[in-house]
Order: C-alpha cells, then sequence, then structure tokens
C-alpha cells in the first residue's frame, strides 16, 4: 500500500503532537513504529505482537519506507492495555500564580481548562476514567493538598489501577516525582502521562515561582535571612 508525499505527514512525530493531536492530511495523523513504541511504552516484540493479532494494521511510507499506523488504532491500543478492574483516576492541579485578581487568568479557569482538556485526551485515547480529582496551589511539599491527600489514600488502599495526568509535575516537583512514581509501582498503579513536555506558557511560570521559593527556603536554612 502506498501513500504520495503530500497525503501525509513524513516527519516523526511528538508526544506533545500525539497528546493533543490535529488532522493532518486524508488519514488523519500517523505515527511511525519508533513513536508509537514509546507513546505505549512497549517494546518492538509487542508491537509485532499486535499487528498479528490485527490490533494494529502496519503501513508502509513509500517515500522513506518507514513503517506507520493510524492514530486511532493506536489509541485503541492505548485504551485497552491497563488493568482497568479498580477505578482510573484523573488528576488535576493549577497554581495560582498571583493570579486572584485576573479572572480571565484564573487559577480555577485554568484549572477548568485543564480538566476539559485531559477529559477530552481520555475519550479519545480510550480510557475510562473514573474519578476525577482537582487541586489548585503548588506541588513544593510544604502545603497539603484535599486532592493530593484523596489521591493517596485511594491508591494506598488499593483503589487506583491507573493515574492520569497532563504532565508529571502535576503530582510531584523536582525529585519528589521520582519518589512517586515508586510509590505507585508499589502499589500496582500505572502512571499515563499524556504530554512529558511542559509545553503550556503557564507551566514555565509555575516553574519559574517554584525555583524562587526553592531558593528562598534555601536562603533561609543557611540564615541568611
Amino acid at each position: 500500500m502506498g501513500y504520495r508525499k503530500d497525503d501525509l505527514s513524513i516527519e516523526p512525530l511528538t508526544n506533545l503532537e500525539l497528546a493533543f493531536p490535529d488532522k493532518i492530511g486524508t488519514m488523519g495523523r500517523i505515527i511511525y513504529r519508533k513513536e508509537a513504541m514509546r507513546f505505549l511504552g512497549v517494546t518492538r516484540q509487542t508491537i509485532r505482537h499486535y499487528e498479528q493479532r490485527g490490533f494494529l494494521i502496519p503501513l508502509k511510507n513509500i517515500v522513506n519506507g518507514r513503517v506507520f499506523y493510524t492514530e486511532d488504532s493506536i489509541l485503541s491500543i492505548l485504551g485497552s492495555k491497563y488493568n482497568q478492574t479498580r477505578e482510573v483516576v484523573l488528576y488535576c492541579r493549577s497554581a495560582v500564580l498571583g493570579s486572584r485578581s485576573n479572572k480571565g487568568n484564573s487559577a480555577a479557569k485554568r484549572l477548568a481548562d485543564q480538566v476539559e482538556r485531559m477529559n477530552e485526551y481520555c475519550v479519545r485515547s480510550g480510557i475510562r476514567v473514573d474519578r476525577v480529582i482537582q487541586d489548585v496551589g503548588p506541588v513544593n511539599g510544604r502545603i497539603a493538598f484535599e486532592g493530593h491527600d484523596k489521591l493517596l489514600d485511594l491508591i494506598m488502599r488499593h483503589k487506583v489501577s491507573l493515574l492520569v495526568v497532563e504532565t508529571e509535575d502535576r503530582i510531584a516537583r523536582w525529585g519528589m516525582g521520582d519518589i512517586f512514581k515508586r510509590f505507585l509501582q508499589w502499589h500496582g498503579v500505572d502512571l499515563h502521562v499524556a504530554s512529558p513536555t511542559l509545553y503550556r506558557e503557564e507551566y514555565k511560570e509555575e516553574i519559574k515561582q517554584d525555583l524562587t521559593e526553592l531558593i528562598y527556603e534555601a536562603k533561609r536554612v543557611l540564615g541568611e535571612i
């Protein structure tokens, strides 16, 4: 099977594009085999197993000879590969960023937008969401959040099979993120991150704010302030 060069994108897609796809060409978005492996978190052997079972139909780009799949088939695999015998939780968090007086860019507005984006993402991906947990504030470990505490409680009581977040720093910042991942593994919880890259400007601003607070705290501990 062949396709003209102008029918499809022949450049590898980023995880960001996979998480928030736009229609490309007459076939929609395509995902090359290497990117599909990375996005699904599986090996080449598993991808070939999906092909043999008919879950994925391999197509070939006649321009560069690379094997690709349609976006719909990849998202179908994504939605079925997780153990969903327990709850699937979508966790969303937004920081204040000094925007309390800016209603158009308030933390509540940005949180609502994040929840909407991620609900749409889960629908496209075939991921059943049983519960949405939301918080507003920084994840510097100094403030306890009602939603975050509820999430921890559900995980420790083995009520969660899959945790979905837009970016990893929604649940923990800096080195705490790696600790949280191990915590999830110990309790049999899969973590699915829609976009590993902090592409939104608001998230970049959060990092700047957290770094400022981190420096301030370090100076306080050292007795410099």
